[in-house]
């Protein structure tokens, strides 16, 4: 998100939160990006894999579900886990599964 500097941007971090919810959020933001154009905004969806998942079924899910939704602009990536250190502790993202998802803007 960093490297965008002074766009608009929008971190989606989905931990319990049921992917046809993040579907409808990121449709939206696809249509916004495409309103602004991807110059103007910039969107992620971050899956933080709270069921400790491996790779392989995580990127076979995060996949369909950016096909199943239609995403061509809204980045879609994932962490190891909700308390990863490194990716979602540097945002200070709460791990706790009562939060469902955090976004940021």
């Amino acid at each position: 998100m960093c490297k965008y500097g002074y766009l608009q941007g929008i971190l989606i971090w989905v931990n319990t939160d049921d992917l046809v919810n993040i579907a409808v959020m990121a449709r939206r933001l696809e249509e916004e990006i495409a309103m602004k154009g991807p110059r103007r905004i910039c969107a992620f969806i971050v899956y933080m894999n709270p069921n400790n998942e491996s790779k392989s079924e995580v990127e076979r899910r995060l996949r369909s579900f950016a096909l199943n939704a239609g995403l061509s602009h809204v980045a879609v990536t994932y962490v190891p886990s909700p308390g990863d250190a490194r990716t979602s502790g540097l945002y200070r993202i709460n791990p706790s599964p009562e939060v469902r998802n955090t976004v940021i803007v």
